[in-house]
């Protein structure tokens, strides 16, 4: 009977993978969106594993942007995976996801398989011990509640701690229940500090093994109390049995302190917020997320828009008030005879309450925050319902049956329709636009007809963004590429003053500028804004490359190699290729010749046996007929590379 239940379960293990491939198949195309570009696409610490040790001890290589800097380094490496199995190319970065989605719907089958057998059927041989696992983790892997977070690069962090809990979990139900070896918490304990290294959420998975110590002491004791079964588990083996994981907390948490500046953390949260709001807004937004669980129809991937709410005497917080007080009420009333439901339902609590509680965050609502706390909080219904429709007449089990068919078919269509909003920058930000509107959704769309050279129609959604949220700076950095774009300086310059006036936590706008005044060749404004965007930018190879272009702009070579030594110490590769952009300048004034044959002679001792540099220098000693630096030239030239024919270089002197 054993072998045989295996082979059932091996199959239906396949289905699930086969079900979730396929519906997910029409993604692996789909570019990234939002957050994944600054944290990925151009973020150029994921393009190598040599970086991977710097992700433990340096928050800013998580992102190009400063300001969303995060301490994620186990994210970090699996995306740096990625980028070395297909570089940019989204292929495997999809087929991660997909991957990851399936860890979590087999680990769920497992997870609602043993409080079946050990706390819900009273046959634990009973044939519903495979078909209700199924039956859930087949409505988890096609749900379209979780398509954002499969197509969004940039949700892998949800999916990944996820991925590491939920197996935990199990593992340390199974120590807890079956009296295994100690192999088994030590595992669930590395799949949590995995968890915790991915996202520092995870930190709430440490109140479900909790949890389900009280359930296993509710069972044991027949309890008529959670509260009582809760100061009757916290007792000094517990402790003892918790002291790692703990630990593990105690430890990841003072990293982050350490790591973690203080204006890192004020730039991702809510400056116009405060916690009481916070919280109160997202008692309205738990409904919402259970809500889309039973009719996903008007999913936004940004709803940048969800209303503030900051009285608890508002309708809305008032009705979620009433909604969780009716949910407590009958947990309570059911706690005796079914204490699984109240490990469900607090368990999602908990699992969701670190991005929903008095700690503001920049969003109110975000479409991949439920993952697991849904998938978790789902079974409080799931589980009650199908164990209902498995213990009535056949009719009716039949009749039921085939509803919930119907239910998972329209998922399935729901969910390949919802990855087809992924396909293009396009078509997501025109799918945000058309259900919920917001300036960071109308600029986002504006930049797509940018991309494609239409600036009129990029304007036009620009000034939308704008009557929105006039102090939205990112708007305004866009608008003033725009009218760069049409040669309309005066307001350019107005649009980057304003973004500069609302940009307390980076320095985009002042980078922007600064390169557009090293466009204009106004080299010592643009030396200004550089330098002042130099201690708040992540990336600063483009900086200290266009210092070194406005330096040499003025003639300034001293300054100029200093930038250039600044550029080699980040990517000498790079540089080599920018040399002649950024000495430029030292060729159109005559007057400038001899302190561009200074920054070769100094180039050449910073990058030894590179040619090139000496023919330049020859090239600028020929324009002054400076016949001694011609010859010093000449000479090494030929002694690096006697192969060039020296007659071919035009340098006569």
């Amino acid at each position: 009977m054993k072998l045989k239940t295996d082979h059932i379960e091996k199959i239906l293990f396949l289905c699930l993978i086969v079900i979730g491939i396929g519906v997910y198949s029409n993604n692996f195309e789909h570019p990234f969106h939002l957050d994944s570009g600054h944290s990925i696409k151009e973020n150029k610490m994921v393009t190598s594993l040599k970086y991977i040790p710097k992700f433990f001890t340096d928050p800013t290589t998580f992102t190009s942007y400063l300001p969303n800097s995060n301490y994620r380094p186990i994210l970090q490496a699996t995306y740096a995976l990625n980028y070395q199995i297909s570089g940019y190319n989204t292929w495997s970065w999809h087929l991660g996801q997909i991957l990851l989605h399936l860890v979590c719907v087999i680990a769920l089958y497992f997870f609602v398989q043993h409080l079946l057998v050990y706390h819900i059927l009273k046959d634990p041989k009973s044939p519903l011990k495979i078909i209700l696992p199924f039956m859930i983790a087949l409505i988890f892997t096609v749900h379209t509640v979780n398509a954002g977070v499969i197509n969004y690069l940039s949700a892998r962090s949800s999916l990944l701690v996820a991925a590491f809990l939920l197996p935990s979990f199990v593992l340390y139900m199974k120590y807890r229940t079956e009296s295994l070896s100690l192999g088994y918490r030590y595992v669930a304990l590395l799949l949590f500090i995995l968890a915790l290294f991915t996202k520092v959420e995870a930190v709430a998975g440490i109140a479900v093994y909790f949890l389900y110590d009280v359930l296993l002491y509710a069972r044991d004791k027949s309890s008529r109390n959670f509260f009582r079964d809760i100061r009757s588990v916290l007792d000094r083996p517990l402790l003892l049995r918790f002291a790692p994981f703990l630990a593990a907390i105690a430890i990841n948490l003072l990293i982050r302190q350490v790591v973690i500046k203080d204006y890192m953390v004020e730039a991702r949260s809510s400056a116009d917020m405060s916690s009481v709001h916070y919280f109160l807004t997202q008692l309205t937004a738990l409904w919402i997320y259970v809500k889309n669980w039973f009719a996903p129809v008007w999913l936004i991937a940004d709803n940048d828009s969800y209303s503030v709410i900051s009285s608890i005497w508002h309708p809305h917080v008032m009705l979620a008030l009433a909604g969780w007080g009716i949910v407590a009420i009958l947990l309570f009333k059911n706690y005796r005879k079914y204490p699984y439901l109240m490990f469900i339902a607090v368990s999602g609590l908990a699992l969701i309450s670190p991005t929903s509680s008095f700690l503001p965050l920049a969003e109110m609502m975000n479409e991949h925050r439920p993952y697991l706390p849904m998938a978790i909080f789902s079974l409080l219904w799931l589980i009650p319902l199908l164990l209902w429709i498995f213990n009535q007449q056949k009719s009716v089990q039949r009749n039921a049956i085939i509803v919930l068919l119907i239910f998972i078919g329209s998922l399935v269509q729901l969910t390949w329709e919802r990855n087809n909003v992924f396909h293009t920058s396009e078509s997501y930000y025109r799918d945000i636009l058309d259900k919920q509107p917001s300036c960071r959704a109308f600029v986002n769309y504006g930049l797509t007809f940018m991309k494609k050279g239409d600036v009129d129609q990029a304007l036009h959604f620009y000034f939308k963004s704008l009557e929105l949220c006039p102090h939205y700076f990112i708007t305004h950095i866009n608008l003033a590429l725009a009218f760069q774009k049409l040669d309309d300086e005066q307001r350019a310059l107005y649009h980057y003053q304003q973004a500069i006036e609302n940009e307390p936590y980076s320095a985009l706008a002042l980078s922007y500028r600064g390169h557009y005044y090293l466009l204009q060749g106004k080299y010592q404004k643009a030396i200004t804004d550089l330098e002042q965007a130099l201690p708040k930018t992540r990336d600063v190879y483009p900086l200290y490359k266009s210092l070194a272009k406005a330096c040499a702009g003025l003639g300034n070579w001293e300054k100029s190699v200093i930038y250039s030594q600044n550029c080699i110490a980040q990517d000498v590769e790079r540089f080599e290729k920018d040399i002649v952009d950024i000495s430029a300048p030292f060729w159109t004034k005559q007057e400038f010749y001899k302190s561009g044959i200074e920054y070769y002679v100094a180039l050449s001792r910073l990058l030894p046996d590179r040619w090139y540099l000496y023919y330049n220098m020859g090239s600028l000693a020929n324009k002054l007929k400076d016949k001694k630096t011609i010859q010093f030239a000449l000479k090494q030239m030929q002694t690096l590379r006697p192969d060039i024919d020296v007659s071919s270089l035009k340098i006569d002197g």
